[in-house]
């Protein structure tokens, strides 16, 4: 099986996926490494990867498994612009303006810095390697990320409307899940990823409960059992974390490791990747692009979501748009998304096998989920607007043969050492190892 982490900087393998990283490399997968910048921004190139090929032999991956795709570090508010927007060739922070890797690598492709190289070389990585398995970074606050993981969605659709690849896909909130995560406390194992709220560092936008982000359908890998000692001496991912030393991320050890690594997951085999779409107007093709939000600035802060649905015009009386496929096609599942603001309130299907149903799309962005009791097969599908409010539209539609998907690797149905309210006598043992813990960490940066 082969496997590839998609992180913005040197570090962030461990925020992304650190956990399944040193699982899946224990179980012989193939793991591939790629960051889209040098994290050059206050470091050099040649410290971050120094430090990123020791963390990631620390937790199973050989450096001819790291990649550069050699852009350069930027972030939120410095006024610089982003090699998301540039159009014509730009300058990073760093003084480069073409793609390098630190010294010793070569760098994925050979290209100026400019939007369309940005997406040219990603998609290459992407088709090349073709990995089984793919673990992007999501929508944090920091513009590399958001630019790594909007770029990764559009990239993908385009994929997935030519070609028969059809990977397993889990994006992670690397900061709200991870890097500025709540610092569990320590039981006789690790307690479960908490739930992200407003106001954690790094977080400035409620996330969870719009468009795929629904907490309860999160997928969750736990870490391994020999890994969920309360001291993190010996931990492999702490020994990955400490490695980078001039990130100075130690104390984020204690919440980066927990008993579970959590993800949100991107369907791949969506049946309408293989239609023809049509609207009697608008943009059709923005309901099947893998896209189910984007953003209008990836510097803001908090983010502004953008024009990324199919809104049909104000005078079309029809509202309506049609899949066609040329060979009958197997249905089960029906997904649709909607927008943040506005919502349709009425939305009929029909089928080309005399079918119909009418539903509601929720509001919100999430998921209006529709379950057919049994597969019906089909090769044409109409959805018409038939009463809706605001500024409304639809971001994605989804439809699947099957109600689970074929995933490369499968999550266990249930996770040991659940949340729990611990006793006065734990409460005291949990705070005596989380101050060990802190002593640890404070101690390996004073030795660093």
């Amino acid at each position: 099986m082969r496997v590839l982490i998609l992180a913005p900087h040197p570090d962030d393998e461990i925020n992304v996926a650190g956990s399944m990283i040193v699982s899946l490399s224990r179980k012989g997968a193939e793991i591939f490494a790629a960051y889209s910048t040098n994290g050059d921004f206050e470091q050099s190139a040649e410290v971050r990867a120094a430090e990123a090929i020791e963390s990631l032999k620390i937790l199973g991956v050989d450096s001819d498994h790291v990649i550069w795709l050699g852009y350069g570090d930027t972030y939120n508010g410095t006024g610089k612009p982003h090699v998301f927007y540039a159009e014509t060739p730009m300058q990073s922070r760093a003084g480069h303006s073409s793609t390098y890797a630190p010294r010793g690598f070569k760098p994925w492709r050979q290209s100026t810095y400019t939007r369309a190289n940005f997406f040219a070389d990603l998609k290459s990585l992407i088709l090349e390697l073709r990995a089984d398995v793919i673990f992007c970074v999501d929508l944090d606050f920091h513009a590399d990320h958001r630019a790594l993981s909007l770029a990764f969605d559009r990239i993908m659709g385009e994929i997935l409307h030519c070609e028969e690849y059809r990977p397993t896909v889990f994006k992670k909130l690397a900061y709200a899940t991870a890097f500025t995560a709540e610092q569990d406390l320590h039981s006789d194992c690790l307690l479960p990823t908490k739930r992200p709220r407003l106001g954690l560092e790094a977080y400035d936008f409620d996330l969870i409960g719009k468009f795929f982000y629904d907490w309860e359908s999160r997928i969750r890998f736990p870490i391994l059992p020999q890994y969920r000692k309360p001291l993190l001496k010996g931990n492999p991912i702490a020994r990955a974390v400490f490695a980078h030393k001039s990130q100075r991320i130690q104390r984020n050890a204690l919440a980066i490791i927990n008993a579970d690594e959590v993800f949100f997951e991107r369907r791949t085999d969506s049946i309408t990747f293989r239609a023809k779409v049509s609207a009697s107007s608008g943009n059709a093709d923005a309901v099947c692009d893998f896209r189910i939000l984007d953003l209008i600035d990836i510097n803001e802060s908090p983010p502004r979501f953008g024009n990324f649905a199919w809104t049909p015009s104000k005078d079309d009386r029809e509202r309506r748009l049609t899949f066609h496929w040329n060979a009958p096609q197997s249905v089960r599942l029906i997904k649709i998304y909607g927008v943040l603001d506005g919502f349709v309130d009425k939305l009929r299907i029909s089928f080309d096998n005399s079918m119909s149903l009418e539903c509601r799309v929720e509001r919100g962005g999430l998921p209006t989920v529709i379950e057919l009791p049994t597969p019906i097969e089909i090769t044409r599908a109409e959805f018409r607007i038939l009463s809706a409010d605001g500024e409304f539209g639809i971001g994605e539609i989804e439809m699947f043969s099957t109600i689970k998907p074929k995933r490369a690797i499968q999550p266990p149905a249930t996770i040991d050492c659940e949340e729990q309210r611990p006793r006065l006598l734990q409460v005291l043992r949990l705070r005596f190892r989380q101050l060990l813990e802190r002593i640890y960490i404070h101690w390996i940066r004073r030795k660093h």
